[in-house]
């Protein structure tokens, strides 16, 4: 893939434009997928994060904080060269920012509506998931609705998901196409081969996901063994 212009615009909008239009001009049809109504069971999945989201953005906070001092004694000339050269961010502190600023944000319902607004005057096909869009992606691909996931959620290996284009860095043109299936079975080859990709989706619910707790003493290797024996879930 290639893009045009070379860079990914920064506004909301326009971002979703150029990288929609970028897909649909290599031949792709794109069908966008949206979370629907909040899962209860998924409550204390939501408070865990947003308590990482809070802690993610008191570190934040210091790193602006910290780079407002660096501006303002750069400006006013109150540091000595080498002062300023130890006040000064470094490259790995502006990667740890840009890692943080990505846990905070958490789009609310004002912006899936305007986004949902948007796709509609671009007549930009689109579905809302009963509760969550990933497991709905990956029962679409299953029915044969959409013949593969564009999605950056490692859960749909676990829901699965048979397709899964990931990373896709629209500057360079690049992209991770991932066989679910195939990667599975080679990871599974690294561990004595006891799962299969049949397996995954009964063993991740299991060992824990979004919606359950992990079940004490239940590891892949018991997880296995038990559905090895016919006891589904």
């Amino acid at each position: 893939m290639t893009s045009s212009p070379p860079y990914e615009p920064l506004d909301l909008l326009d971002s979703i434009d150029f990288k929609y239009d970028t897909l649909v001009s290599k031949g792709l049809e794109l069908v966008m997928y949206f979370d629907g109504a909040r899962n209860p069971l998924k409550d204390f999945t939501n408070q865990e994060r947003r308590a990482i989201a809070d802690a993610a953005a008191e570190k934040l906070m210091r790193y602006i904080d910290w780079a407002r001092q660096y501006e303002d004694a750069k400006r006013d000339g109150s540091l000595s060269a080498e002062e300023l050269k130890k006040l000064a961010l470094k490259e790995k502190h502006l990667q740890t920012m840009a890692r943080l600023r990505k846990i905070i944000a958490t789009p609310d319902e004002g912006v899936y509506a305007l986004v949902v607004d948007h796709l509609k005057k671009r007549r930009i096909q689109y579905r809302c998931a009963p509760f969550e869009a990933d497991g709905q992606l990956a029962y679409d691909e299953r029915m044969g609705y959409v013949s593969g996931i564009i999605s950056e959620d490692g859960d749909i290996i676990g829901l699965g998901g048979s397709q899964l284009i990931t990373q896709i860095d629209f500057v360079n043109g690049m992209a991770h196409i991932v066989d679910c299936k195939e990667w599975v079975n080679e990871q599974s080859a690294k561990h004595g081969g006891y799962y299969s990709y049949e397996d995954i989706p009964e063993i991740a619910a299991f060992c824990g996901c979004d919606l359950i707790r992990h079940l004490h003493g239940f590891g892949p290797v018991t997880v296995e063994d038990v559905s090895g024996a016919n006891c589904h879930i």
